[in-house]
């Protein structure tokens, strides 16, 4: 399943939810969040979505966040944040849930801080600092580690990889991506990472990245169809989804998928009617 929540619908912040269907094809609504929010990421923690932070298009320092009870179909409200923030990275990692990063409340500049939620105690605590501050970056995990890509600092595109390793709570600089971006998307698909469009601080970036962990080094792939920034990305199976997202002129509601044995993306399917 993909799941699609909140973001932009021109200047209105959304609360909608909306579910696809790779075997049925099909797109469904399920129960709004509480809040309005975009520009927040998510991650799936024990089989339950969590989005923390964000805008709701008043305040750009949300410390609220909610999870997704796929059970009742309902969201529950999780512990504020210990600082708010918006343009964060999520991610779940040995159980735990991880933020990383982000803008100040004046949306001027990268934080350093990182955060880790426990749902077993529901509290949040301080873990290591980042090297670099950025927000609007992309994080992922991938074997046992969690990566930070990109993003900003300031308004400076960021083209800087960093990596966590839980096991001393220390963050690593690693080889960095061809292209500066911020706003991109990152799938992990066949041990690798797949981060795919963007903003390079001049318009919004077709262009898609791999990184292999054994060479650490990164290749260009196949070009998206479409320039993207701020698209949701994700692997389903053997395919890349890439969702919506900005191509300097408008908002986007198509998607479209990347082929890894020819290396290629096509469209897919319309997903909402602005």
């Amino acid at each position: 399943m993909v799941l699609l929540p909140g973001g932009y619908n021109r200047e209105e912040c959304l609360r909608t939810v909306e579910c696809y269907d790779p075997h049925t094809d099909h797109w469904s609504f399920l129960a709004p969040m509480r809040t309005p929010r975009a520009r927040f990421q998510m991650a799936v923690l024990m089989g339950q979505l969590y989005v923390v932070g964000g805008s709701n298009g008043h305040s750009d320092d949300l410390s609220c966040g909610e999870m997704y009870d796929p059970n009742i179909d309902d969201w529950i409200p999780v512990p504020e944040l210990r600082t708010n923030r918006c343009n964060a990275g999520v991610c779940a990692l040995n159980g735990k849930l991880y933020i990383l990063g982000g803008s100040d409340p004046y949306g001027q500049k990268g934080l350093k801080n990182c955060d880790v939620f426990d749902p077993i105690t529901k509290s949040w605590t301080s873990c290591a600092p980042l090297n670099i501050r950025r927000h609007q970056s992309a994080v992922c995990e991938l074997g046992g580690y969690l990566y930070i890509i990109g993003g900003a600092e300031s308004w400076n595109c960021l083209s800087t990889v960093e990596r966590y390793n839980p096991e001393n709570n220390t963050w690593t600089l690693i080889a960095p991506m061809n292209v500066a971006r911020r706003g991109a998307g990152v799938a992990v698909l066949d041990g690798k990472l797949f981060v795919g469009g963007g903003f390079d601080g001049s318009h919004a970036i077709s262009c898609v990245e791999m990184y292999d962990p054994t060479r650490n080094e990164w290749k260009m792939m196949g070009n998206m169809t479409s320039p993207r920034s701020n698209a949701g990305i994700a692997a389903v199976g053997n395919t890349i989804y890439a969702v919506g997202g900005f191509d300097g002129n408008e908002f986007l509601n198509t998607v479209e998928v990347y082929n890894l044995e020819s290396n290629e993306w096509s469209p897919y399917t319309k997903i909402f009617q602005f």
